[in-house]
């Protein structure tokens, strides 16, 4: 997204902002986005997200230039999924993931919250595998 820069900021100078999109599944796709606009050798003024895109913006706007790119790399895949063998289609082994993801959580980012508190719910899922990873 380009803008223009207020008076205050200096007029006539565009603004480069990057929005990430929330869902665990984008965390890889986040880094090639950002890899293409890296590419690119624009300034980058605001950097924001939601759910995961806000771990990629945090991620992005704490890293030294040079670096954002491979903490990127190194965040997103350090908690890396298993992958299928040859004698399992592309299909079933998603659809299974996906609920061993829903019973047992994501190594290394959450884990389901048991057992569910009858007097606060906070959600199913306990995030503190995810701001362990955030704080190392």
């Amino acid at each position: 997204m380009r803008a223009r820069r207020s008076i205050d900021m200096g007029a006539d100078q565009p603004l480069t902002a990057i929005v990430f999109a929330g869902g665990l599944g984008l965390g890889a796709y986040h880094g090639g986005a950002f890899e293409a606009f890296a590419s690119l050798s624009l300034p980058l003024d605001w950097v924001t997200g939601s759910s995961a895109g806000a771990i990629t913006a945090a991620l992005v706007a704490e890293s030294p230039h040079a670096d954002r790119l491979q903490n990127l790399r190194s965040y997103w895949h350090a908690a890396g999924g298993p992958s299928h063998g040859p004698n399992i289609s592309r299909h079933p082994f998603a659809w299974l993931n996906a609920i061993n993801t829903r019973l047992f959580g994501q190594a290394g980012f959450f884990h389901p919250r048991l057992p569910i508190p009858a007097s606060h719910f906070g959600g199913l899922y306990d995030l503190g595998p995810t701001r362990e990873r955030l704080r190392a």
